[in-house]
């Protein structure tokens, strides 16, 4: 085989091997990451709530976690796009803010909305920041 031959040889068999140990990286990188962790906090007069809220599976401290993960993916991660309950809060103005930091599928997730009260933040978020 004449040198130029073994030159092509080796770096096609160079790049092969590049190929293979590049691959699974590229591969790995572009997949969706699946499931959440999310820190969800409510601050209120006299008050500061902290849940843990893991998804796929459902866990964390969260009491309703099941029910979080599920208001979650039918807004699929988007805090502002969960469904609001029916209810009907006074007009007192009792400052309550919600704040959510974390990941959501590997998106990561900086939530955070001040309601006029606790009634108006719960009837907003439903069950995700009912702990």
């Amino acid at each position: 085989m004449s040198a130029r031959a073994l030159t092509t040889a080796a770096t096609v068999a160079g790049l092969a091997l590049a190929g293979t140990l590049i691959a699974p990286a590229a591969a790995e990188a572009a997949a969706p990451a699946s499931g959440a962790r999310l820190v969800l906090t409510v601050r209120a007069p006299h008050t500061t709530l902290h849940a843990v809220l893991m998804c796929e599976p459902a866990g964390g401290n969260h009491p309703d976690a099941a029910g979080a993960c599920a208001a979650l993916a039918d807004a699929k991660g988007d805090f502002k796009a969960l469904k609001a309950e029916d209810a009907m809060c006074t007009m007192e103005y009792a400052p309550a803010t919600a704040t959510a930091t974390g990941r959501w599928h590997g998106r990561a997730v900086h939530y955070r909305h001040t309601f006029g009260n606790a009634c108006q933040l719960h009837t907003a978020t439903g069950v995700v920041f009912k702990f």
